[in-house]
C-alpha cells in the first residue's frame, strides 16, 4: 500500500482539505446499525478467520472500527481464544483525512483494546489499523475480505478543485455531477477478493439519478447486489441528514437474487436472521422481500411493490419522457449566486421583489416550519422588470455589480446585468 508518487501533493492538498472547517461529508453512523451491518456483511462472523482483511475507507471517529474491537474482546473473554498481535494487527485498516478524527478514533479503540491486551499491544495495533490518508489516492497491493462503513457524502461543489480532478481521472464512475461518494464504492468494489462483501450505509440517490449511471452499470457487469435495506424515516445517523439512506450490500458473488428490506425495526434479532438468510442457512424470511430483477445495466434500481412497479412500467410505455417532449429539469434555485439571490426578511427590498423560499429544512418534520428565507424576485408577468421603477431593489444589486456580472448566465447577456 503507497502513495503513487504523482499523487503525493495531491494527498497533501486532502490533508489540509482534512484540516480545515470546509465541509467533508462527515455524518457519523448510530451503533444498532453498525452492529446491524458487521453482522449481516459477515464480518462479526469472520473475526476468527485468518484470511479476514477488513477495509474501512473512511472511518471518521472509528464507529465501526470500535464495534470490531468490542467484538474481539469479547471473543477473547468469551472462549478464552488467542488471537496474536500480529494477527489482530492484519485484521483492518481504516483510512480518513482528519488528523483529529483518526486521533479519536485509535484513543476510543485502544481503550476497548485495553481491556484485554496490554497498553503496548493495544498501541501498536492501532498504530497498524488507522491510516491519515486520502483512501481515494492511495494504491493497494492487497485485497479485502470485508468492506464496511459510510463513505462521506460531499457535493462536487464543496471538493477543492485540484482533487476533485484527480478524482474524476482515476474513477470513471465519477460522471456529471456525482457525490464524492460514488468514487468511494468503485474503489472500495475493486478492491474486494474473490468472494469479498461490501456494505455500505449511504444516500440512496445514485441507485436511481443520472449521475449514477455509470456506477450501476459498473455492478451490473461484475457484482451482486445481496442486501438492500431502505432506511426512510429512520434515525441511521448521529446527526440529522437532509438525504434518504439505505443500507447497501455488494458481493463478487452472483447469487441471482437480491434481498430487501423496507425500513425495518433494526435489532439483533433481524440481524442474525438476514444473515442466515443471505448464508443460506434458512429460507427467505418473510420479513425480507426476495428480487432477481433489480440490476439492468445502468437502469435505475427500482424497489417499489408490484402494483408501483407495474404502474411505472405503463406510464414509461404510455407517455414520453419530460425531456422527449422539450421540458428541462433542474434542481434547486439556479440564480447562479445564491449569497446575493437568497436574503433574509430584512433585506431592504421592496415587497413584491421578494418571494418567500421553502428548503428542505423548512418541511424536514412534514409540516412547514418557514425559516425567513426569500429570493430576490427580478421578474413580473412581463419578464425582467425595469429598476428605475424598483429603487430599493436597483441600490440593492448595484452593490453586487461586480460578482454577478462574473456568473455564467451574464456572460451570454451583452446588456448590463444592474
Amino acid at each position: 500500500m503507497q502513495l503513487a508518487f504523482l499523487e503525493i501533493e495531491k494527498n497533501l492538498d486532502s490533508l489540509t482539505w482534512g484540516a480545515s472547517d470546509k465541509e467533508k461529508g462527515e455524518v457519523f453512523t448510530n451503533p444498532q446499525i453498525v452492529s446491524f451491518m458487521l453482522k449481516t456483511s459477515g464480518v462479526t462472523n469472520a473475526l476468527n478467520s485468518k484470511s479476514t482483511r477488513i477495509l474501512e475507507p473512511s472511518c471518521g471517529q472509528g464507529e465501526f472500527v470500535i464495534e470490531i474491537a468490542k467484538l474481539l474482546v469479547a471473543n477473547l473473554a468469551d472462549t478464552q481464544e488467542h488471537y496474536s498481535v500480529d494477527f489482530i494487527k492484519s485484521l483492518v485498516q481504516a483510512f480518513d483525512i482528519s488528523a483529529e478524527n483518526i486521533a479519536i478514533a485509535k484513543q476510543k479503540t485502544s481503550e476497548v483494546l485495553m481491556q484485554v491486551l496490554t497498553d503496548n499491544e493495544a498501541y501498536s495495533i492501532v498504530e497498524s489499523w488507522f491510516y491519515h490518508s486520502d483512501f481515494l489516492l492511495t494504491d493497494f497491493s492487497t485485497y479485502f475480505s470485508h468492506v464496511i462503513g459510510n463513505p462521506p457524502y460531499v457535493r462536487i461543489e464543496n471538493i477543492p478543485p485540484s482533487l476533485l480532478s484527480a478524482y474524476r481521472s482515476r474513477y470513471q464512475t465519477m460522471k456529471e455531477r456525482a457525490d464524492l461518494y460514488i468514487a468511494f464504492y468503485q474503489k472500495c468494489l475493486e478492491l474486494l477478493e474473490a468472494k469479498g462483501v461490501l456494505s455500505f450505509i449511504c444516500t440512496d440517490r445514485w441507485t436511481k439519478n443520472s449521475y449514477g449511471s455509470s456506477l450501476r452499470r459498473f455492478i451490473s457487469a461484475n457484482y451482486q447486489l445481496d442486501l438492500y435495506v431502505d432506511l426512510y424515516g429512520q434515525s441511521a445517523f448521529q446527526s440529522d441528514v437532509l438525504t434518504y439512506p439505505a443500507i447497501t450490500q455488494l458481493s463478487r458473488q452472483k447469487h441471482n437474487s437480491t434481498k430487501i428490506l423496507h425500513n425495518p425495526e433494526i435489532d439483533s434479532d433481524l440481524s442474525d436472521t438476514v444473515y442466515s438468510v443471505l448464508t443460506g442457512q434458512e429460507k427467505c424470511s418473510n420479513k425480507l422481500t426476495e428480487r432477481r430483477d433489480i440490476i439492468d445495466a445502468e437502469k435505475p434500481w427500482l424497489f417499489g411493490c408490484a402494483d408501483e412497479l407495474n404502474l411505472i412500467k405503463r406510464l414509461e410505455k404510455d407517455f414520453p419522457t419530460m425531456e422527449d417532449v422539450g421540458c428541462k429539469v433542474y434542481i434547486g434555485a439556479a440564480t447562479g449566486n445564491n449569497k446575493v439571490y437568497i436574503v433574509g426578511d430584512d433585506a431592504v427590498l421592496e415587497p413584491s421583489r421578494k418571494v418567500p423560499l421553502v428548503t428542505a429544512t423548512d418541511i424536514r418534520t412534514g409540516t412547514l416550519i418557514p425559516s425567513g428565507k426569500f429570493m430576490v424576485n427580478t421578474y413580473d408577468k412581463n419578464g425582467v422588470v425595469e429598476l428605475k421603477y424598483f429603487p430599493m431593489l436597483e441600490e440593492y444589486l448595484t452593490q453586487f455589480r461586480e460578482v454577478l456580472q462574473k456568473r455564467h448566465v451574464a456572460k451570454k447577456i451583452t446588456t448590463p446585468l444592474v
